[in-house]
């Protein structure tokens, strides 16, 4: 499949293919690249009882609700190795639903 992800063999949200001087730095392999695949994701900044601090799933032992730096994180730590080996550079675009953008996300619209 082309723009697949190594591993698993499925697509990211978004392919970003530049043919002009726009360039995404790849966090991996360290190089610029023109091309680059995006994973756009939306969060709730507020726990299931309603209040805004964190909270851990008893079910799954993980983060109810991850903030925006945090989300981009976990993104990252899980696609981005997947994506430089076959010439992409890996972002996060992670958004609110309040509409507070990450920090990724923000540079990307702003570049």
């Amino acid at each position: 499949k082309r723009y697949a992800h190594l591993s698993s063999q499925k697509r990211g949200d978004l392919a970003i293919l530049s043919t002009s001087h726009y360039q995404i730095y790849d966090e991996v392999s360290r190089q610029p690249r023109s091309q680059a695949i995006a994973d756009i994701k939306m969060v709730s900044l507020v726990n299931s009882r309603g209040t805004w601090t964190q909270a851990t799933s008893r079910i799954k032992d993980k983060i109810e609700n991850p903030g925006l730096i945090q989300q981009e994180q976990i993104k990252s730590r899980k696609h981005a190795d997947f994506y430089a080996p076959i010439g992409f550079a890996f972002f996060p675009f992670v958004v609110s639903c309040f509409g507070s953008f990450g920090p990724t996300a923000v540079r990307c619209l702003f570049s």
